[in-house]
């Protein structure tokens, strides 16, 4: 950024460009979460639409995540690598576990993979392989380094892909 100002005769040092950038990108930030608040704060306790969540992978992200939107959204449970995982996280949550991702996915709106990152796209392509309806389900993940780009396909088969990662680490599966 300097060279290129520098270059056309405007010389502007780091901390300049900090001196207007900052407050620039703190407007911006307020100005993003108050339309956050609204759309889903507000516009949601208008409508009072709850979404039906289902979670694939019962680990501390997945389980955390359920307990934290239960209170606003029905959970319809967990499928996890280990059913006794999924009926644990399911207890915990006040929801179901199941055996099969092929029996959650239809009773979901959305579906969180919570999974690990090296997992994603191999339980994604699981579920493209089967014969689901996935027409108007939201599909995410939380993985702080895929985009949504994993889901590939989703398109074709009227998925939404999105990818949620959590603004803090999650200590625990019991700590919310």
């Amino acid at each position: 950024m300097a060279s290129i100002s520098e270059r056309h005769g405007y010389p502007l040092s780091f901390m300049e460009y900090t001196k207007v950038g900052f407050p620039i990108m703190i407007v911006c930030t307020a100005i993003a979460c108050v339309y956050l608040i609204v759309r889903f704060v507000v516009w949601y306790n208008v409508n009072r639409a709850t979404m039906k969540l289902g979670f694939i992978g019962a680990g501390k992200v997945g389980t955390t995540l359920a307990k934290y939107l239960a209170p606003h959204h029905t959970i319809i449970g967990f499928t996890s690598r280990s059913y006794k995982s999924a009926k644990e996280a399911a207890d915990f949550t006040g929801s179901r576990a199941f055996e099969h991702f092929e029996e959650l996915i239809p009773l979901c709106d959305t579906v969180f993979i919570t999974v690990p990152d090296g997992q994603i796209e191999l339980v994604w392509n699981e579920i493209l392989a089967s014969d689901i309806d996935l027409q108007d389900k939201n599909i995410a993940h939380c993985s702080g380094a895929l985009s949504s780009d994993v889901f590939a396909g989703r398109e074709e088969r009227g998925a939404f892909g999105y990818s949620v990662h959590p603004l803090f680490a999650v200590p625990s599966k019991t700590e919310t």
